[in-house]
């Protein structure tokens, strides 16, 4: 009785371990990281809205800031190698955030 919702929720993540895997490997690299990153706004408002979870400006700032760095850091590993000047301004914008 106790040792079977252990046993269950890690197969549940076992689970989706390997659909996300393979769901994501049809997308580019550099749209892994943006969702993977974007993850913690949504986790921040569910934990707010079901658990009344309060977070400070500056944390959601923070979070903000790290989806927003992570895009802008990602945005320039695509495969256009015509425009190395803008991919490398995009890149130091999201290494700056």
């Amino acid at each position: 009785q106790g040792l079977l919702p252990y046993l269950q929720l890690s197969l549940l993540v076992f689970g989706a371990t390997g659909l996300s895997t393979q769901a994501v490997a049809y997308v580019t690299y550099p749209t892994k990281v943006v969702f993977k990153s974007a993850k913690l706004i949504p986790t921040m408002a569910v934990a707010t809205v079901w658990q009344g979870q309060r977070y400070t400006k500056m944390e959601y700032l923070a979070a903000v800031l790290l989806c927003a760095g992570a895009a802008g850091y990602s945005y320039g590993s695509g495969n256009n190698k015509n425009n190395n000047q803008a991919s490398s301004a995009a890149a130091t914008f999201g290494i700056a955030l």
